[in-house]
């Protein structure tokens, strides 16, 4: 069969498929090659056949899919999270939500993440702290991917099915969550709407999730405990107002290295 060296492909590939984001693809190669410094450093001759393999990828990505659902994989906080389509896929962002938890969080804490989606947060919090942590969601698939998910990583969480607190007795001295917060006014890309609307979308503020999770919150806290919530870049004084009505005190929005408000804090 034909070879092709994989620089002279790359080259190639990148010159035929200019809209393609840079980092976009440099992510494909490393995908499909297991390293993009192998490009220029070891430079191998490959089968032809995988030019054709790669475009196939580039059109499904062209058409809108997501490379994490192209490839059933998603990185977070220097992880790799199996992903399916229609799950939340992981953003950076949210590991700013990481941050701030670990920041209060101990391995005698009991914590408990809502809507988990492939089980990230909850996964990478029950890794760095030890803590005993609970991951829920309303969607059988995410919580089906986030099982996967936590023995791939080799961490013990409960992973329980329940609409926010619906279904839970107990009580933690955290709650953190990644909730919907996007208004259902705002226009969003093919690429994110791909993703499950339930994981997205909030009401016409965006705050429908956050409030029920508020407002259930002070009965599954301890004295003492608190929340952290991932909100949009414009909601932080109405997520504030919503604390505070709700008992909490020495609320905190805290900005992300954009300097946009990223995760209110607050205590019970």
């Amino acid at each position: 069969m034909e070879k092709i060296r994989l620089k002279n492909l790359y080259r190639s590939l990148r010159a035929k498929y200019p809209s393609v984001m840079d980092e976009d693809f440099k992510y494909i190669f490393a995908r499909v090659f297991g390293s993009f410094s192998k490009i220029f450093l070891e430079n191998p001759a490959v089968d032809k056949s995988e030019a054709q393999k790669i475009e196939t990828i580039i059109h499904k990505h062209l058409e809108g899919r997501p490379l994490e659902y192209i490839f059933e994989v998603a990185e977070f906080f220097g992880f790799e999270f199996k992903i399916k389509e229609g799950i939340h896929i992981p953003k950076n962002t949210t590991e700013f939500l990481i941050e701030r938890v670990l920041a209060f969080a101990d391995e005698k804490m009991k914590i408990i993440d809502i809507g988990c989606g492939c089980g990230n947060v909850a996964i990478v919090i029950a890794k760095l702290t030890k803590a005993q942590v609970w991951a829920v969601d309303i969607d059988d698939r995410a919580l089906k991917i986030a099982e996967e998910n936590a023995k791939k990583h080799g961490v013990k969480i409960k992973i329980v099915k329940s609409n926010v607190f619906d279904a839970i007795f107990e009580k933690f001295d955290i709650i953190a969550s990644n909730p919907p917060y996007v208004s259902t006014k705002e226009v969003l890309s093919k690429s994110v709407l791909m993703q499950n609307s339930a994981s997205l979308f909030a009401g016409s503020e965006g705050l429908d999730v956050i409030k029920k999770i508020i407002q259930q919150a002070p009965l599954h806290l301890n004295k003492g405990g608190r929340i952290f919530l991932e909100i949009g870049y414009d909601q932080g004084q109405k997520v504030s107002e919503i604390l505070f009505r709700n008992g909490f005190k020495n609320v905190k929005i805290h900005k992300d290295l954009g300097n946009i408000p990223r995760i209110a804090e607050a205590e019970f």
